[in-house]
């Protein structure tokens, strides 16, 4: 949602990426996809991994042997190990001040407000094509009047 600003101010140092990765699997096995949408969840949709951040690090967690794979229906599953959940339970700070950092920078009221403004987003992109031409005019109208509405607390 803000691409530029985790280029600038990073949320977590150096590496700490894979707790963030330990932290999803922990809850439950998942493939790759899934652990990228559980992790945007997680930060309200303002860190948004990208595959080319998620699979090295499953590759090299895996390879560490904190988590482990197997192939269903075609997909590849990971799975966190005892031996990265010991990992992950050592290092559970990271996680927290990745959050906080966010939280601090954004603030809370922010944060939820984007979130809104996300699903708004989200649930006209999945129903757009289903949306009927007197539908798509009504919409319309309420996102003008938003639009106004907010610009007039905006400018007050």
């Amino acid at each position: 949602m803000f691409p530029g600003f985790f280029k600038t101010a990073r949320m977590f140092g150096r590496g700490d990426f894979r707790y963030v990765v330990l932290d999803a699997l922990n809850k439950k096995p998942m493939h790759g996809y899934e652990i990228m949408k559980v992790i945007e969840n997680k930060f309200s949709g303002f860190y948004s991994p990208s595959p080319g951040m998620v699979y090295p690090t499953l590759q090299m967690l895996e390879d560490e042997g904190h988590i482990k794979s197997k192939s269903l229906r075609g997909k590849k599953i990971y799975e966190i190990t005892k031996k990265g959940k010991a990992y992950l339970k050592s290092n559970k700070g990271t996680i927290e001040a990745g959050t906080k950092k966010l939280q601090e920078f954004f603030g809370e009221e922010r944060m939820e407000l984007m979130f809104e403004i996300k699903k708004l987003a989200k649930l006209m992109f999945l129903s757009y094509e289903d949306l009927s031409p007197v539908q798509i005019k009504k919409i319309s109208k309420i996102v003008k009047q938003l639009h106004q509405d907010v610009r007039k607390v905006i400018e007050s």
